[in-house]
């Protein structure tokens, strides 16, 4: 997919984002070695793709990590989040890990909301999601 952004950033606070450079060690690492298109090059071109395919889970973990920053305990007493998959991410692949702090939610006053996604540096997003903790 064409790696332009298909979103607005919506208006908040920057939160304290992060970097992060993806290592296929780092890959065998989260998958206890297991061996998958997400773990082995083989595997992986077995299946058509080009290179190793950074799991899902993994790149989904910066963004918990990035919201347990912000939220801290409310992040785990009382979090949701709503997260959409957009581009695959490689192993090498350097990721911004970034997000805005709205305010009050408008489904819910009693709610913080957040908007967070992940962005190689040519601009691809990975990932983008909403979420949320009671304030």
């Amino acid at each position: 997919k064409p790696g332009m952004r298909k979103f607005i950033v919506p208006d908040g606070e920057p939160l304290a984002g992060f970097d992060c450079d993806i290592t296929l060690e780092m890959c065998g690492q989260y998958f206890h070695g297991n061996k998958s298109y997400h773990t082995d090059l083989q595997a992986s071109k077995e299946l058509g793709f080009g290179d190793v395919v950074v799991g899902g889970r993994m790149t989904m973990a910066y963004i918990g990590h990035l919201l347990d920053g912000h939220f801290g305990d409310r992040w785990f007493a009382s979090g949701r989040l709503d997260l959409k998959f957009t581009n695959p991410c490689w192993p090498n692949d350097h990721l911004g890990i970034k997000g805005v702090a709205m305010g009050p939610s408008a489904e819910d006053p009693a709610r913080e909301s957040v908007f967070v996604w992940i962005e190689k540096d040519d601009g691809t997003i990975v990932i983008v999601a909403n979420a949320s903790a009671l304030r």
